[in-house]
């Protein structure tokens, strides 16, 4: 405006415009303070996540390819655009004397100069998410059959039409694979979230764990370890003093029981079978059982730690369940005052916030037969 004779400004004020530059937002934000909303999931949410996202397809309420999407966000917290990039090809498998072992090559997808599949980091892919990659390969065969590809360019996760990207065909676009997650944890456990909270959290969690930045930085694939910073700047996690006053207060909120509480053992699923019943033989030694495992297989997790938040378990209504939480919670202060990491004792808390639903639900229930009887 100044340069075609307006006069809106003398020379000085335009000068000085001219050089002036404006200061980007700060960056980092959200990690160092550890928001709730917008930073690292802290240990109760993954443990939420984790719980919900299982029961939620076991259930059949969510498909296979937003299972699949989600998982591979909580397990190697990538970007949208290297999910979005994966093909059938990136899942190595190989065989052993203990079964399949897998690992997934993840597309670098953000190196500069380079296109989305240019380079690749090869990460170790635990046997949980690479049955559930071999289950989407699986089910892309149907729909391979309805479109046809050149050689073995097919898209791990495929869209509902071609695209227009070349050597990308078919393939979701990171746009896509961002709603995918958070529509998906939105819906199952009504938390605020993205993708790019599950990558602070991966990082976080490193650093808390001791790692140093280079490997921080390996885990994030950056080139440097500029961008990690923030994460050691961040203040140390808040040690939780979990009590039974608290547990009972934040129960409604965890949704951590899966089961079903029964009035009695007859009412039970395999209530006929004695072998069914679950007794805590660790901690008080309690004589009564505290409910029935509705599992027909076998299981190979820790009983009674691991019931709580199992969708078999069938938690009897006289149960001892105040005792046992009285015993989980008295066990996990012995464990914060002898001096064991957070990361030990915090593994307890999923389960007392279950058994505390676990009471109140039993309670709820004796109220109301008790209305009904008077």
């Amino acid at each position: 405006m100044s340069t075609q004779g307006f006069g809106i400004a003398s020379d000085e004020v335009i000068e000085y415009l001219a050089a002036a530059t404006i200061r980007g937002n700060i960056k980092g934000t959200s990690i160092r303070t550890r928001d709730p909303e917008k930073g690292a999931f802290i240990d109760t949410e993954l443990l939420v996540i984790q719980s919900a996202l299982n029961d939620a397809y076991a259930n059949g309420e969510i498909e296979l390819d937003d299972f699949a999407i989600t998982w591979l966000f909580l397990a190697f917290g990538p970007r949208p655009v290297q999910v979005a990039a994966l093909k059938e090809k990136d899942l190595l498998v190989s065989e052993n004397d203990e079964g399949r072992l897998y690992a997934l090559r993840i597309p670098r997808a953000k190196q500069h100069g380079q296109k989305a599949r240019d380079s690749f980091k090869t990460r170790y892919c635990g046997k949980q998410v690479g049955n559930v990659l071999d289950s989407v390969i699986a089910a892309n065969m149907e729909r391979r059959s309805k479109h046809p590809f050149a050689g073995e360019d097919w898209p791990m996760f495929m869209a509902t039409g071609p695209g227009k990207l070349p050597g990308m065909a078919w393939h979701l676009t990171s746009q896509e694979v961002g709603r995918v997650v958070s529509r998906t944890i939105g819906r199952i456990t009504g938390l605020k979230t993205n993708a790019r909270r599950f990558r602070f959290t991966l990082a976080q969690r490193a650093v808390d764990d001791g790692k140093d930045k280079h490997t921080v930085a390996e885990l994030l694939d950056h080139s440097d370890t500029q961008n990690v910073e923030v994460y050691f700047e961040a203040s140390p996690a808040m040690v939780l003093r979990l009590d039974r006053h608290l547990a009972m207060e934040m129960a409604p909120l965890a949704h951590a029981f899966a089961g079903v509480v029964v009035v009695t053992e007859r009412e039970a699923r395999r209530g006929d079978d004695r072998s069914s019943r679950i007794f805590d033989r660790s901690l008080n030694n309690v004589s009564e059982a505290l409910g029935t495992c509705g599992q027909m297989s076998f299981c190979g997790l820790a009983a009674p730690f691991a019931c709580y938040t199992c969708r078999h378990f069938q938690p009897w209504i006289d149960g001892p369940h105040e005792e046992f939480m009285a015993a989980l919670i008295a066990d996990r202060d012995r464990l914060e005052a002898e001096g064991y990491s957070p990361k030990i004792y915090a593994i307890k808390d999923r389960t007392i916030l279950a058994v505390a639903e676990v009471i109140q639900l039993c309670v709820a229930e004796k109220e109301i037969r008790a209305e009904v009887a008077g």
